[in-house]
């Protein structure tokens, strides 16, 4: 099923996820030297896979087929292609699976997968995000009692799926500058220039669509914001306070100073921040929990995670605020390093009020790899995932 190299967070996961892999292999293009090819490949699979015609395709692959965890990959592909494609310098490898990577960002914007009323697309269910039990609605997953795919599927939308979309949006319009460029002659011709400019105006849409529906006010005089998912069913917001406030700073898609001041402060609040980083939900929230549990998927109810904190560094550090960078960069070190020195291995997730409690699959080597050169790029002030070509 895999016919090229794939990469695996390993311990309790034997599977290619995702959102695993590019994370895992765009944060290490410094520290892991086979990052780059690892990462390549690992994305040539998931291309090779998808269908040509629908854009569907799994978020989670074995090398026996796909498995049934995922209803669809996040769309974070073409843009960790495109970082394995800048570090070694070979864009052209990709060139024979741009009608796939297209498909991929066609499937977003059609069906049930796109609201037009809003121009936003939609998560199937919470669980496909990742962030499996953020307490946004009820029922909370697939799992749950009651839930139903006609009422239930494909009503939310949120700050991560924007982001990753225009992060997509903006990779394959690098690719399709590299490849005209890459093949001489007059460069950029009117054909791929309006493709370009296609991606470039989608991207556009995406900002608008954000800011319009998944921004929201607590208490604008006093700059109490932040970013929240939002239910297409009932044309509704859903301002629980969780980590998704730091996707949309991370591309920089605020619409003014105040918003990303505002966020930033949402996310540094003391029902966010803590001695090991930052919260996965609010530790104001009812569904607050620190719970060693992965099913029924309880684990992004308070506990830190290193992707997002990683990324939440960055977009701190792109915003301006390095101080800020800086001291979270070194709290998510000294949670991997305390993890290390005390059982050898790192864990998939941290307890956020007790540091010396490791939660969830002993053995994760995934994305935490992050952290082997978080510090490095914070402190150059260099994102190695910034699409600022």
């Amino acid at each position: 099923m895999l016919r090229h190299r794939y990469m695996i967070p390993s311990g309790f996961y034997q599977q290619m996820w995702c959102w695993d892999t590019a994370f895992m292999g765009a944060g290490s293009l410094t520290s892991l030297p086979s990052a780059p090819l690892y990462l390549a490949d690992a994305m040539k699979n998931y291309f090779e896979l998808t269908d040509a015609v629908t854009g569907e395709l799994p978020g989670c692959v074995t090398p026996n087929g796909f498995s049934p965890t995922l209803r669809h990959a996040k769309p974070v592909l073409i843009w960790a292609a495109y970082c394995a494609a800048r570090a070694s310098g070979d864009f052209a490898q990709y060139k024979p699976l741009a009608p796939k990577m297209e498909a991929l960002l066609k499937f977003w914007s059609s069906g049930r997968r796109f609201d037009a009323a809003t121009g936003l697309s939609v998560w199937f269910d919470i669980m496909e995000t990742g962030a499996d039990d953020l307490p946004w609605y009820e029922p909370a997953s697939i799992h749950t009692p009651g839930w139903t795919e006609e009422k239930d599927a494909y009503r939310v939308a949120a700050p991560d799926l924007v982001t990753f979309l225009v992060r997509e949006h903006r990779a394959m319009a690098l690719f399709l500058r590299r490849w005209a460029e890459e093949e001489g002659g007059g460069g950029v011709t009117p054909d791929v220039a309006a493709a370009i400019g296609a991606h470039n105006a989608k991207v556009a849409a995406l900002k608008v669509a954000l800011n319009t529906h998944l921004w929201h006010w607590a208490d604008e005089a006093a700059g109490e914001g932040w970013y929240c998912a939002y239910d297409v069913r009932t044309r509704s917001q859903l301002p629980v306070r969780t980590y998704q406030a730091a996707w949309p700073l991370w591309e920089r898609l605020q619409g003014s100073r105040a918003q990303a001041d505002a966020a930033v402060r949402a996310l540094l609040a003391p029902d966010m921040r803590c001695a090991s980083g930052v919260r996965s939900t609010s530790s104001a929230h009812p569904a607050y929990s620190n719970t060693n549990m992965i099913t029924p998927y309880s684990n992004w109810r308070g506990p830190v995670w290193i992707n997002v904190n990683c990324v939440l560094a960055y977009a701190l550090m792109r915003n301006g605020y390095q101080a800020e960078a800086e001291a979270l960069a070194r709290d998510v070190v000294r949670v991997l390093a305390d993890d290390l020195r005390a059982n050898g291995e790192w864990h998939e997730c941290y307890h956020a009020d007790d540091a010396s409690v490791y939660l969830a699959a002993p053995g994760f080597l995934s994305w935490n790899m992050m952290g082997a050169e978080l510090w490095d790029n914070i402190v150059a002030r260099r994102d190695p995932m910034a699409l600022d070509d």
